[in-house]
């Protein structure tokens, strides 16, 4: 098979390969590849908030801080005062998270062997190298919701209608209600004139 050697092409089919081989083991732990993530983020740097944990996995933060609740709510993760600001929360594993994170660890190493089965040790710490130095590099495209087009107040809908439709004079009447219009008679038509009475003659 022919595969068009074009980068954001290959990142595409590449995180394809990755979704589908992970979805399944993580599905059993209701939770998606990104959040299985954002626990490994929060282990390897233990004590940041919740935008902080957001921009290191990439995610927004309404969507990172709903994870967060989720693994707050199952036992894996701790929520505290952050240190540097009192005002802010942040987040560490709990012994339960630690155990979690160590029984997947195994399972996830696997499946990342099997996504680069095809390269040599060699290969695959450039290939590691490579992608990493082409993140940092574009750092600044790769925050969320970048490259997206802002919707419309009035919809995408309206908005492609109104574009579509080019500025162009009133059109005049169509022909039927041309014809209609001019069938009804005016109050001039309906009411004929009354012929004026002649004198009476003399006798």
């Amino acid at each position: 098979m022919t595969v068009l050697r074009a980068p954001e092409h290959l990142a595409r089919r590449l995180q394809q390969v990755c979704d589908s081989l992970f979805a399944g083991l993580f599905a059993e732990h209701g939770m998606a590849n990104w959040q299985y993530a954002l626990v490994v983020q929060v282990r390897a740097t233990p004590g940041l908030d919740a935008a902080r944990l957001a921009a290191a996995v990439g995610r927004d933060a309404t969507s990172t801080g709903q994870a967060l609740d989720m693994l707050v709510a199952r036992g894996l993760v701790a929520r505290c005062v952050a240190p540097h600001d009192r005002r802010a929360r942040a987040f560490t594993l709990t012994p339960a998270g630690l155990a979690f994170h160590e029984a997947m660890r195994p399972r996830v190493t696997a499946i990342s062997h099997q996504i680069t089965a095809p390269l040599s040790l060699a290969e695959r710490e450039t290939l590691l190298d490579l992608l990493a130095r082409i993140v940092v590099a574009n750092e600044e495209h790769a925050r969320p919701g970048a490259g997206r087009r802002r919707p419309s107040r009035r919809g995408p809908v309206a908005a492609a209608t109104e574009e579509a439709q080019p500025c162009t004079a009133p059109a005049s009447l169509p022909r039927a209600a041309a014809r209609s219009a001019s069938s009804v008679p005016s109050s001039a038509a309906r009411k004929p004139r009354r012929r004026p009475r002649s004198p009476p003659s003399p006798a």
